[in-house]
Order: C-alpha cells, then sequence, then structure tokens
C-alpha cells in the first residue's frame, strides 16, 4: 500500500511509473506464491485473469478527457500481464535502468520524449495497481481512489 500512496502523491512521472510497477509486480509474485502453495495443497488456484476493459466508456473517463482515452486505446481488452510486458521496458529503461550509451534500447530521464513515454503510462499503471490491490487484499477501496462496486 505504500508504494501506491507514494505513486499517488508524487508530482515525478517516473517516480508514479516506479511505484505503480512495484505494486503490481509485487501482487503478480505474491499470487504467483500462493498459487503454488494452493496447487501444492489440493488442486487449482483460482485468482482472477484482470483486462483492462474492451471500452473506454468502461473505463469511465470523461469525454473531454482525451490525452487518458489515448493513453488507455493500445491496452482495451488486454490482460494485465500483456500490459505489462509492454509497459516494462519504458519503465525500467526510464527509471531504474539510465543508459545514456544506447539510445536506441534505453530511455533516459533527461530526455523530454522518454519522460513523456512513462508519464503516459501512468494512467494506465495507476489503473491496473488499483484493481490488483483491491482484488488481492479483498477491500472495496484502495487509499486514495473513489469507491468501486464489485
Amino acid at each position: 500500500m505504500s508504494s501506491y500512496r507514494e505513486g499517488m502523491n508524487s508530482p515525478s512521472p517516473s517516480l508514479r511509473a516506479l511505484s505503480f510497477a512495484k505494486v503490481i509486480e509485487g501482487v503478480m509474485r505474491l499470487r504467483k506464491s500462493r498459487a503454488a502453495a494452493f496447487v501444492a495443497s489440493c488442486g487449482r488456484p483460482s485468482d482472477p485473469s484482470e483486462r483492462i476493459p474492451g471500452d473506454l466508456a468502461e473505463l469511465g473517463l470523461a469525454e473531454s478527457d482525451e490525452s487518458w482515452r489515448q493513453t488507455f486505446t493500445p491496452f482495451l481488452g488486454k490482460k494485465f500481464t500483456a500490459v505489462m510486458e509492454k509497459l516494462r521496458p519504458a519503465i525500467r529503461n526510464a527509471v531504474a535502468h539510465l543508459n545514456p550509451e544506447s539510445p536506441t534500447e534505453s530511455l533516459v530521464s533527461d530526455r523530454w520524449a522518454d519522460v513523456e513515454t512513462v508519464d503516459e503510462a501512468g494512467p494506465v499503471l495507476a489503473y491496473m495497481s488499483r484493481l490488483l490491490l483491491m482484488h488481492g487484499i479483498k477491500v472495496s477501496q484502495v487509499p486514495g481512489t473513489a469507491p468501486t462496486s464489485h
């Protein structure tokens, strides 16, 4: 929860992306270990397989919020794991593994286009981390978000 809170409160696009990615990867890692323990003891695990909704209307975005609509469009209907596979290189390279020597393989937080790439991932990562936390800890509201119904 502290990483989620950091992401929600940070003015830095890089820290937001990194914080939300930590939440997503942490919940997924926790699920994997729980699933292994469950399989060992009694059978098949039943963790949900979350997806970005297939329709922008399901996200509850305002018609006027064109930038968020553009951010989510490439990921509509995709599983969270597929979204993370697509975004992971941008987050890891631009935030955690800066390599200015390789302009084609690495994003650098000092270049505007790379900051923009990470900034655009923020709303998608925030959405994913919020849902994973809600499903992972079985609560109806994660701090800093509007209540949701199940």
